[in-house]
């Protein structure tokens, strides 16, 4: 995602005289190779002409459909000014196009179109590979497994540990000590989680060592990506350029600082 500054004159009525302020234009996707921006359009929120006909005048949440449409179009006028190929579509043209073609597409899942789906659907897919992100779920370890992960308890969470859950040989060390135990929030082992937010490959791990998901409550849903991919490889050339040019040193070890 990247951010274009847009500048632009804004009158003050008690000032009476113009502020200049910067205005942050959001991308949906931009190619450096080709110097294009691809922007997706979403038909309520943009003011399409095509699907949205009807009460174009009536303001919803302060801007009528005109007013937004207007505002899409200066936002893409102002992209194409600054040198860049502009590609749009919007929402009705998308959902129209995908009626009629098979989409090869790695940021296009085959759930997509599912608004609900089953607990046994969602792990399928998760195990089918075809669906990655994060899932809130409820986990445990089934009884016949509980002497397996005794030594090391598979699921971590974070919680309120009390004296209550401390056992009897540190309650009969803090008695004999005549210390207490406060309420205080740990990072622990355990053998089971309700409402643990984990990423799917997790997941996977979890169900493959034969635990047990009791429950789905939400799932988050996004591309497989390094995203830090060219951060990392940027700070690796400078590091390897000081390495051999000691003119580039200050430059290695600033992003080796950064790196860290």
């Amino acid at each position: 995602i990247k951010v274009i500054y847009k500048n632009f004159w804004l009158k003050r009525e008690k000032k009476k005289k113009k502020q200049k302020k910067k205005q942050r234009i959001l991308i949906c996707f931009d190619s450096r190779e080709t110097n294009t921006v691809y922007q997706f359009q979403g038909c309520y929120f943009h003011g399409c002409p095509s699907c949205k006909k009807e009460n174009r005048d009536v303001k919803v949440s302060g801007r009528t459909l005109n007013e937004k449409f207007k505002k899409t179009k200066e936002i893409s006028d102002y992209i194409r000014k600054l040198g860049y190929t502009l590609v749009e579509m919007w929402e009705c043209s998308w959902t129209q196009y995908k009626t009629g073609h098979e989409i090869h597409n790695r940021y296009v899942y085959t759930t997509e179109h599912l608004f609900r789906m089953t607990k046994d659907r969602i792990l399928e897919e998760i195990l089918n590979g075809h669906l990655f992100g994060a899932v809130q779920c409820d986990l445990r370890v089934p009884d016949h497994l509980k002497a397996h992960y005794a030594e090391m308890p598979p699921i971590f969470k974070n919680t309120t540990v009390t004296a209550d859950d401390i056992g009897e040989h540190m309650t009969e060390f803090l008695r004999s000590t005549g210390k207490s135990f406060k309420p205080t929030r740990y990072l622990i082992g355990s053998m089971f989680a309700e409402k643990i937010l984990i990423i799917t490959p997790l997941l996977i791990w979890y169900v493959q060592h034969g635990l047990e998901v009791t429950d789905i409550h939400q799932v988050i849903e996004f591309a497989p990506s390094r995203c830090f991919k060219s951060f990392a490889d940027n700070v690796s050339e400078d590091r390897r350029a000081g390495d051999q040019d000691p003119a580039l040193r200050v430059v290695a070890e600033t992003s080796k600082l950064i790196g860290r």
